[in-house]
């Protein structure tokens, strides 16, 4: 009896922990003004995914400072696919990207619209499991807020042990709960 409840309380932690991650991946939507974390110790590389502005844009990494200098990518001029190592970063760094555009000599940046000259946000973030996709707008004022006039993805090449994620931490050590008390009151009954 003991090791069937044990069996059930297993099955019932791995099911939901599946229906989790399935939510979490429905969930994925751009978000304007996220911030891009490390989510763990690893190597960073970013591929240029395209983009359709009518103005010439430079992509930076601003911040950590010194962590990569000169132009990334330049949606004009940057062939599709291109692939770029920043190296390696440590777990909670941000990474804050400038885009720079020529034709009006304003520099955009990821993350907090507060960073912005024009108080908008300007690239939005969307994660796709250990990878992200973002998008600028190179507009001053918002443009028309489809953040597609320079996107690239950011992979994470992980080279230490994951920070956990903390809902899904909370719901297994829930459900560990859970397992013990059937397993206790099983005990009881017999």
């Amino acid at each position: 009896m003991k090791r069937a409840l044990c069996n059930v309380a297993q099955g019932l932690a791995l099911g939901l922990t599946l229906l989790f991650a399935s939510y979490q991946e429905a969930q994925a939507v751009p978000t304007p003004g996220a911030q891009i974390v490390m989510p763990y110790d690893g190597n960073v590389t970013l591929k240029f995914l395209g983009g359709s502005a009518g103005f010439s844009n430079d992509l930076y990494l601003d911040s950590p400072v010194g962590a990569y200098s000169g132009v990334i990518f330049n949606n004009h001029s940057t062939p599709i696919g291109t692939v770029v190592s920043l190296g390696h970063f440590t777990t909670g760094t941000e990474l804050i990207f400038r885009l720079y555009v020529h034709d009006t000599g304003y520099s955009f940046y990821s993350g907090p619209a507060s960073r912005n000259p024009d108080q908008e946000a300007h690239a939005a973030v969307e994660v796709l499991g250990h990878e992200m996709q973002v998008g600028f707008e190179d507009l001053y004022g918002g443009g028309d807020r489809d953040y597609n006039d320079l996107i690239f993805s950011i992979s994470f090449q992980r080279t230490g042990q994951p920070v956990p994620d903390s809902a899904l931490t909370a719901l297994l050590l829930t459900m560990s709960c859970a397992s013990l008390g059937l397993l206790r009151r099983s005990n009881r009954s017999h």
